[in-house]
């Protein structure tokens, strides 16, 4: 992420989702922070990357369910 700002497909590109998804999580206030420049939306990189470390998971050993 070398720009400071992302568009909607690049960080669809990131996250491997959609530009439905992320339209979806832009109107219902979910995913990363967005901002609308003269009528863009786009995405701050540092925002997006730290939107991606708070998905981090577990690490630890799987749990296998009988």
């Amino acid at each position: 992420m070398t720009s400071e700002y992302l568009t909607e497909q690049e960080m669809c590109a990131i996250v491997r989702r959609s530009g439905v998804t992320a339209r979806k999580w832009r109107a219902t206030g979910r995913g990363p922070r967005w901002v609308k420049i003269e009528g863009r939306i786009l995405y701050p990189a540092r925002e997006l990357a730290a939107w991606l470390k708070a998905q981090a998971g577990g690490g630890g050993e799987a749990t296998v369910l009988k």
